[in-house]
């Protein structure tokens, strides 16, 4: 108890010690905070001048006498009496708002105040006999002097009970006017500027009888057209119509319809009128609101911003007024989302479905089209959106079509059919007639649904064309590959069964890439034509995937291994490896690598069948089997008594080709045809590939010879006959220019001849 007695006291002592002194307790604002210029005199602003604030906390002034300093920001000075409209040194308390003395709101009891000067930007306030609960207003009578931005009064509580703080009481604005244009109309050929907006930034930035001067750039003109000045704000309120006349030279008006005068001059680029607002009391800055200026864009004018150049006594400045377009089109991703990813070989409809418009697996991302100007969509023209060769459009919905025939926004069945019917399901393209309002910008936004052929890769663009539109471009989607394959090539030699080749690895792009649904679950790996399996391999599934096999399944009959998915991946793509591989290479095959392909059910849907080709072709079907594929096999060394062929240099283009690099010449040059296929006359055959060759006329065939091996090709046919069996060409037997022209690969295939293709050289080499 003693020590609990002993800290009290010691804590008493020190308290006792430390001086006393006021508490803040007040709450500082300003009346208004006003635009003014940099050499502005407060004072003019007469009752309406900004006053400092200060009301006590809780009711409560701390003492009866309260005294502190104010200091304002530089390039400011107090204006204090005995100068003209100063603020009074010493007086009571008035009782209304005044701009030379300070007052109060409340309970007068006529408090007196004195103010003494320190420096001419700093003053010492002094209140004496303040009354509880009143407020204390002092006025802000400050003179600038090139002051910039915001011009403030900081309080120094000088151990009063006035709380510190800096307050904004003016803003210095850059010149007398500011002029803007908030929305900026597009012009084809004419347009009307919208509202033109001339604010004041200081009260009296208009004074008296002004002239305003609007510029236009070269390639556009004021059309002449009446046009209207309204009044506010700060201004007695009011309309008054301007009129275009040649010899206008000042503010006057038409006795009898009471329209000013305005004029047009410079190639009527420039338009002059001048402007006389009245002043109304107060403090609010004036506004002057133009509508109605005309503008005609020259037929050489180039698109882009039009700026406008305000002149005049009180302004000088520039503001975007139009927006100069062409008959174009905006195309673009609905709300710019990323293009949507699309498997190649997917197909999640059935082939007789008239519009699949509701399977994800097929959906781009949105295609937006909206008119640069009302017009540029010729009414019942042809707009035509194509797509690469390699996707095909299977469904069509249309999300949006406004300003169309009638359409407020909403979807409308004449829409979609109007593209529908216009086109056919299974097309790269889709072709339609719309009649649009010419008036507004008309647009379009469709959902397209696609079929990727099973081996193609990368952007799938939409190109927009028509009848006076420019050719547009945008990417709606990405096909990707389900699967990656590699491989191990391994060497082997013709003739020889039961080889064994190298790993081959199955790599999902994306979890899900492979399907397991009944009927769309058999992945399939198909050797080349010259060999077969002779084994069974092992397939495994990495062990973390959630992708499942059926092992009782695999099987393997003549070319193609197959096995049956029972369960897809979904968090992390799987990967299938296949191993233990052995293959039977036939004593015809070539030298040179092969490919596995991987292909069945569980990863291409779109290919046809011979039970129904042609309606699936219709409906988005493609020929193609396989996704990817990888080189498993590099037969390098020939069966005994096989003899080696001469090495022939074939370019491109070019007649001029090498065999074991000495110089010959074709009668006619190899070229490129539309299924990349190098095609080579049929007369050149026998001495690049050695053999033997006969034209038959009459049934339009061309037979080769090689040793024991007979060719037979037909033209137009893309199948040829190899020692009496059919065997499938990539590219037709042609007559081009009077030439017969047959795919060297294939034909080199069937002839026990390699080729090898040099992309970048543009030359094949013959083996």
């Amino acid at each position: 108890m003693k020590r609990k007695l002993a800290l009290l006291l010691a804590l008493v002592m020190v308290l006792s010690m430390i001086p006393m002194m006021s508490f803040a307790t007040s709450t500082n604002t300003v009346t208004r905070v006003l635009t003014v210029e940099d050499d502005t005199s407060m004072k003019d602003f007469g009752a309406s001048i900004p006053a400092l604030v200060l009301e006590p906390k809780d009711n409560t002034w701390d003492t009866t006498t309260e005294s502190f300093v104010l200091e304002l920001s530089e390039d400011a000075e107090w204006r204090l009496a005995p100068e003209t409209g100063g603020l009074a040194t010493s007086g009571t308390l008035a009782a209304g708002a005044t701009h030379n003395s300070l007052y109060e709101v409340g309970t007068s009891v006529g408090a007196g105040f004195t103010i003494e000067s320190i420096t001419k930007r700093r003053i010492n306030v002094t209140i004496n006999g303040a009354q509880n609960g009143n407020r204390i207003f002092i006025p802000l009578n400050a003179d600038l002097d090139g002051a910039s931005g915001n011009v403030t009064v900081t309080v120094i509580p000088d151990g009063s009970a006035v709380s510190p703080g800096t307050y904004t009481f003016a803003t210095v604005a850059g010149g007398d006017t500011v002029t803007t244009i908030d929305s900026v109309a597009r012009i084809v050929e004419g347009a009307t500027i919208n509202t033109i907006l001339m604010e004041e930034t200081v009260r009296t930035g208009f004074a008296g009888a002004q002239e305003v001067i609007f510029v236009l750039p070269n390639h556009f003109k004021f059309d002449g057209s009446d046009f209207t000045v309204t009044y506010g704000g700060g201004y007695a309120s009011g309309t008054e119509t301007f009129n275009i006349t040649s010899n206008a030279a000042n503010r006057t008006a038409d006795p009898v319809s009471g329209e000013f005068n305005a004029r047009l001059s410079n190639g009527d680029r420039q338009l002059t009128f001048w402007v006389e607002p009245s002043m109304v009391a107060g403090v609010s800055r004036g506004w002057i609101r133009i509508n109605g200026i005309d503008v005609r864009a020259s037929k050489d004018a180039p698109t882009g911003d039009v700026m406008l150049r305000v002149r005049g006594d009180a302004t000088n400045e520039e503001v975007k007024a139009l927006d100069k377009v062409g008959y174009g089109m905006e195309v673009r991703i609905k709300d710019d989302k990323d293009p949507k990813e699309i498997f190649a070989g997917r197909y999640a409809g059935e082939p007789t479905d008239t519009n699949i418009n509701n399977e994800e697996d097929h959906q781009l991302a949105r295609l937006r089209i909206r008119e640069d100007s009302g017009g540029a969509w010729l009414s019942n023209r042809y707009t035509t959106i194509e797509f690469p060769s390699w996707v095909k459009v299977i469904g069509v919905d249309v999300r949006t079509a406004d300003k169309f025939d009638g359409t407020n926004g909403h979807n409308t069945e004449s829409i979609v059919q109007a593209i529908i019917m216009n086109s056919d399901k299974g097309d790269s393209s889709v072709e339609f007639r719309l009649d649009p309002d010419h008036n507004e910008r008309a647009l379009l936004e469709v959902d397209f649904y696609v079929s990727v052929k099973a081996d193609m890769e990368g952007d799938i663009t939409a190109t927009i064309s028509g009848a006076g539109i420019d050719t547009e471009e945008v990417v709606l989607g990405k096909a990707i590959a389900p699967v990656k394959v590699e491989a191990n090539t391994a060497n082997a030699r013709i003739g020889v069964k039961n080889q064994e080749i190298g790993t081959i690895t199955i790599t999902e792009s994306k979890p899900g890439a492979i399907q397991s649904a009944s009927g769309k679950n058999i992945v399939e790996v198909e050797l080349d034509t010259w060999m077969q399996w002779s084994t069974e391999p092992t397939v495994e599934v990495d062990e973390d995937s959630e992708l499942t096999i059926d092992k009782d399944s695999i099987d393997v009959d003549g070319r193609v291994l197959s096995f049956q998915v029972t369960g897809s991946s979904i968090d992390e793509p799987a990967v299938i490896t296949i191993t233990g591989g052995k293959v039977d290479v036939d004593r015809s095959t070539p030298e040179g690598k092969f490919a596995a392909k991987v292909g069945g059910s569980a990863l291409v849907n779109n290919v046809v069948d011979n039970d129904s080709a042609n309606a699936k072709l219709e409906n988005g079907f493609f020929r193609q089997s396989y996704v990817a594929s990888a080189d498993v096999v590099n037969v390098t060394t020939p069966a005994p008594g096989e003899t080696m062929n001469p090495e022939v240099l074939l370019t491109i283009g070019s007649t001029t080709f090498f065999v074991d690099g000495v110089a010959e010449t074709l009668p006619v040059a190899p070229y490129i045809d539309a299924q990349n296929r190098t095609m080579l006359p049929v007369s050149a055959i026998g001495r690049i590939l050695g053999a033997e060759v006969d034209w038959n006329a009459a049934s339009r065939t061309v037979l080769v010879t090689k040793g024991s091996d007979r060719v037979l090709l037909t033209i137009g046919s893309d199948t040829m006959v190899v020692n009496g069996m059919n065997i499938p060409m990539r590219s037709e037997a042609v007559i081009t220019g009077d030439r017969t022209f047959v795919p060297v690969r294939d034909l080199g295939v069937a002839l026990g001849v390699a080729t090898e293709w040099d992309a970048a050289t543009q030359t094949v080499t013959v083996k």
